[in-house]
């Protein structure tokens, strides 16, 4: 998961990522759902499990039930506020441990400035993937998709049975 400081910087990311998978040690590298199930790749202890995410699809776990005055944005602080208490709530069933200053700037409704919605989507980010990690959500990949496991590839926790 890519913390990027600002907007427009997941390219930037990206490439960095890529830059630090690619010098990792050959065969330290497992690549979901290419070469297995979830499960399965973080069962057998061969490395580190590199998936595909996009915080967004674990928005539905604690959008709030409070209607809206206006369209949300998650790039509002004010707005990103209302989802504390469902964000909050999650972490604490998912038994998260929060470090003083990010549960600060959690508690905050992230920074105020234009990095706030980085800083929000990488936390939700985060928690679905322990969520996902821990088994309380399903990874989401269709069964005996080969377009998925040969070719596209899938996002973390999208539901197939959602599309």
């Amino acid at each position: 998961m890519f913390w990027t400081l600002g907007g427009k910087q997941v390219g930037k990311a990206a490439l960095a990522g890529w830059r630090f998978l690619a010098a990792a040690p050959i065969g330290s590298i497992r690549l979901w759902p290419f070469e297995g199930s979830l499960g399965a790749l973080l069962d057998d202890n061969r490395g580190v499990v590199v998936v595909e995410t996009y915080p967004r699809e674990f928005y539905k776990y604690i959008k709030p039930e409070v209607p809206y005055s206006g369209p949300w944005g998650k790039r509002r602080q004010a707005d990103r506020r209302l989802w504390l208490p469902n964000l909050l709530d999650w972490a604490r069933a998912l038994k998260a441990k929060w470090s003083p200053d990010v549960l600060r700037r959690v508690e905050e409704g992230f920074s105020s400035g234009a990095n706030g919605e980085d800083e929000f989507d990488a936390v939700v980010g985060l928690l679905g993937m322990v969520a996902v990690a821990t088994g309380v959500l399903a990874s989401g990949e269709p069964d005996n998709d080969l377009a998925v496991t040969d070719v596209e590839g899938w996002i973390l926790g999208r539901l197939a049975a959602d599309l």
